[in-house]
Order: structure tokens, then C-alpha cells, then sequence
């Protein structure tokens, strides 16, 4: 599954820093321990007025306390309400496989296009 959230993050005097954004966000993704996400800045339109948003995604199988976190996320930025996309969605994580640092510095050689 792929979970979505889209949030408003206040007018541009509150949110300009997306940095402070980030770790806010990440902090309300841990305490409901979650420890992977994409977060990306936006632009939005709420009623008419432009306003500073994120885009978080989280994808995965087990249990996610989705309307929790959306609801953590809302009251952290003075929302209304927050906007929640749920996708079914098949996935799977390819990971660097680990051969020792002789092999490992080959491939990233090869990728590079170094010798």
C-alpha cells in the first residue's frame, strides 16, 4: 500500500523553512513509528489561497496508524483537515548486496565508469 498525505503547512511566514518542516514531520512519523518516508515540499491551493505544503508518502504492508498521524500532522500545523491518498500498490525494496569491499568497488567502478 501506499499511503499519501497532503498538508498544509501554514502561510509563508510559518512554513518558509523546509528544513524545520522536515524534522517536525519526521518527529510526528516516529512517534507513531513509522521510520521510512518521502517528504516533498509543494506548493497548494486551499479555498482559494496559496499556501506552503508537504507531500508525505509512506509505503508498506503492515499496519499504519494512518487517520493518527493524520490527525498528529493537521493539529502540528494549525490545519483543517489534512487530505489522506490510499493506493493498493505491489512493491519491493532492491537493496546493494554486500560481496566484501573488493566486489563492492567494482561495481561502484563500473557504475561510475572508472577502472
Amino acid at each position: 500500500m501506499i499511503f499519501r498525505f497532503y498538508v498544509g503547512t501554514g502561510p509563508d511566514t510559518i512554513a518558509r523553512d523546509f528544513e524545520a518542516r522536515y524534522a517536525t514531520v519526521a518527529a510526528v512519523l516516529a512517534f507513531h513509528g513509522i521510520d521510512g518516508a518521502t517528504i516533498m515540499p509543494a506548493v497548494g491551493v486551499w479555498q482559494g489561497a496559496r499556501e506552503q505544503s508537504l507531500v508525505i508518502e509512506i509505503v508498506g504492508d503492515g499496519p499504519i496508524p494512518v487517520h493518527d498521524i493524520a490527525d498528529a500532522l493537521r493539529a502540528t500545523f494549525y490545519q483543517d483537515s489534512v487530505l489522506v491518498v490510499i493506493y493498493a500498490a505491489h512493491h519491493s525494496l532492491v537493496e546493494r548486496a554486500h560481496y566484501g569491499k573488493e566486489a563492492n568497488d567494482k561495481l561502484e567502478n563500473s557504475e561510475t565508469g572508472a577502472h
